[in-house]
């Protein structure tokens, strides 16, 4: 087949084609990621950095206010901040103000402490959903105990290990939350920040990222992740590849295959146009 013939077979490619090989360059990364080179910015970088120099045995408050909506774009993030944590040798507090939070906490639980054999009440707890918003944060993070009776299977929270040494905000080293929406990073700094000083990450949307760069820019967040490329960019610094580092894949990989695609396309098209334009 000549190069014009070829090109004239291109521009009637059937469409269902196109679809397949779409379909494909995106389930093949999801099924079995592929390796993606990622640059590692500086915001990842900072809150790695902080965890690494915390003494094993901190105290890390994990609020995860993540809708299904949003999975794709934030539990990446979550599940390898709470992977690092653990290989540390952190205690983890986990919480959520919102309804859909506790299942992609237990989710977390059981991809990544349960096969690494951390003990439930001694290593991390998950203390479940607790109502109303920023000012829920703040009546927990005055008195957990007060504002938890049992945890989120039902245990007394006195009566858990890692909670007889946490009770106010003054317990805990690092606080990193992960929100679809609310009062967010915003609320956090007024509750957590302002009043007891504690070191504050923050994992949002892209869409969100921009109303959080005031408190980023006064310093009162130490490290402000957005969307599925932070995820990825932490499972590429803990060399834990997970969904992030997949979806990033899966991106990548359609991308590159439509731009191959818009340019064969058009190689095609000005070849046939020369090739009408001699006849």
């Amino acid at each position: 087949m000549s190069f014009a013939d070829f090109m004239l077979r291109v521009q009637s490619v059937d469409t269902r084609i196109i679809r397949v090989l779409v379909f494909l360059a995106i389930l093949i990364p999801l099924v079995n990621p592929l390796p993606v080179p990622m640059v590692v910015t500086d915001a990842p970088r900072t809150l790695y950095d902080f965890i690494e120099q915390l003494p094993p045995g901190s105290v890390m408050l994990v609020d995860t206010n993540i809708s299904a909506a949003y999975r794709p774009t934030l539990y990446g993030t979550a599940e390898a901040v709470f992977s690092h944590a653990m290989r540390r040798g952190l205690r983890v507090v986990l919480t959520s103000f919102a309804p859909e939070g506790p299942m992609f906490n237990e989710q977390m639980i059981e991809s990544v402490a349960v096969p690494a054999g951390k003990v439930y009440g001694v290593d991390y707890v998950h203390l479940g959903y607790r109502a109303g918003g920023e000012g829920a944060v703040a009546e927990v993070l005055r008195d957990f105990h007060g504002a938890y009776d049992t945890d989120f299977h039902g245990n007394r929270v006195a009566d858990i290990p890692i909670m007889q040494d946490v009770r106010t905000a003054r317990d805990v080293s690092l606080v990193v939350i992960h929100s679809a929406g609310g009062y967010a990073g915003g609320g956090w700094v007024r509750q957590a920040v302002d009043p007891y000083g504690l070191p504050l990450a923050v994992s949002v949307t892209g869409v969100m990222a921009p109303s959080h760069y005031p408190y980023t820019d006064a310093g009162q967040i130490i490290a402000l992740l957005s969307d599925m490329k932070s995820g990825a960019e932490y499972e590429t610094l803990i060399q834990r590849p997970g969904v992030s580092l997949a979806g990033m894949g899966a991106q990548t990989f359609a991308h590159i295959l439509i731009i191959l695609l818009i340019f064969l396309s058009n190689v095609s098209y000005f070849a046939n146009r020369g090739r009408r334009a001699k006849k």
